[in-house]
């Protein structure tokens, strides 16, 4: 086994042995160089991959930050926006405004408690492939992250370039948690389905490099246009 192989299963050993616990800071970096006794950038090669996989978050000028284990498993790979998606089928995608508001969460609406009682901007989309509905796109950010309203206009292109570019947002990660359900009443009609059929819900806490909460988003998806790729790598130890 490579060294900062051994590096990265010890570390994540730790973390999900509570030794290292979620939201404190790892060790600085010279530290554990030089408890492991290797030149840092072998100890960044295994951070490379605990951060990959969701498990840590460097922070600039503050270190790295331990993420919540237990979300570990669920967590994708990359953060994509609809309008990537757009430039991929060209002008086959299209999308509709349904709710575009300040307001505040129920406690039924995404079921974080962590932003209950916080004013954001609620956005509600579908989107069509073909001019036929297949994905009803529900998403709450907090104003005290975004600091103002999104016009319509950003809705119908990219949030997240008006954001990172206009807004100087800097947009780390998101935990995902993707499940195959039943439809409720209101994405049988905005998806044109039938009550006897079941949609992909993709569930996603969006996070700012700092670790800060910044977007909850649901989209609710047809099931015969989803498709879910990744990349797996085989390790073996030598």
């Amino acid at each position: 086994m490579k060294k900062f192989e051994y590096i990265y299963n010890d570390i994540k050993t730790k973390i999900l042995d509570g030794v290292y616990k979620m939201g404190e800071f790892l060790p600085k970096e010279q530290d554990l160089a030089s408890e492991y006794q290797v030149s840092r950038e072998t100890l960044r090669k295994a951070q490379r991959l605990l951060q990959d996989e969701g498990i840590i978050q460097k922070i600039h000028g503050r270190g790295t930050k331990v993420l919540d284990p237990q979300k570990i498993e669920i967590n994708t790979r990359g953060i994509t926006n609809f309008a990537q998606l757009s430039h991929r089928y060209g002008r086959k995608l299209k999308t509709k405004i349904l709710t575009n508001k300040l307001t505040y969460l129920s406690e039924n609406e995404f079921g974080y408690r962590e932003t209950l009682s916080r004013p954001g901007i609620s956005i509600e989309r579908i989107r069509y492939l073909n001019k036929e509905p297949i994905i009803l796109d529900q998403d709450f950010f907090l104003i005290d992250k975004v600091g103002r309203e999104l016009p319509d206009e950003i809705l119908l292109a990219s949030i997240y370039d008006y954001l990172e570019i206009e807004c100087g947002l800097k947009i780390g990660y998101a935990q995902k948690d993707i499940t195959i359900e039943p439809p409720s009443d209101e994405v049988r009609l905005a998806l044109d389905i039938t009550e006897d059929t079941h949609v992909v819900v993709t569930r996603s806490l969006v996070y700012l490099e700092n670790t800060d909460l910044f977007q909850v988003h649901v989209a609710y998806q047809r099931v015969d246009t989803f498709q879910l790729s990744d990349i797996a790598r085989r390790k073996i130890n030598r």
